[in-house]
């Protein structure tokens, strides 16, 4: 094996963190509006007394947007210190530690999603 292909190789294992990065930051903005429907269905669920709903529509409102902000600050910090993390220890056991451990979350948000 000379240089050339150990170089390709490590290109494309470049190429692939950096495509799993990519698709696990869009999974991440994706889970922003589906925490936030998780959340207001929860607050709907319990918020609902069967008189005006006039208090209670706010109220949801105020909970999906608040969530939104919260999800959106978790998001980019995730996006940029698994980035950085990555950028540091590509090929790696620990980055792909962190892989499997940020994809299994992202799939545990989206599956209880269904549920809820």
């Amino acid at each position: 094996m000379d240089e050339t292909d150990l170089g390709f190789k490590r290109s494309g294992l470049h190429l692939l963190v950096v495509g799993l990065w990519a698709a696990t930051s869009a999974v991440c903005f994706l889970e922003i509006l589906t925490v936030r429907g998780l959340v207001v269905r929860i607050y709907a669920r319990f918020a609902a007394t069967g008189r005006s709903y006039g208090p209670e529509y706010f109220g949801g409102a105020t909970l999906g947007t608040l969530t939104t902000l919260a999800m959106a600050i978790v998001c980019i910090v995730v996006i940029i210190g698994c980035g950085e993390y990555h950028y540091r220890n590509v090929g790696k056991p620990e980055s792909w530690k962190l892989f499997g451990w940020t994809i299994a979350f992202e799939l545990s948000i989206l599956v209880l999603a269904l549920f809820i």
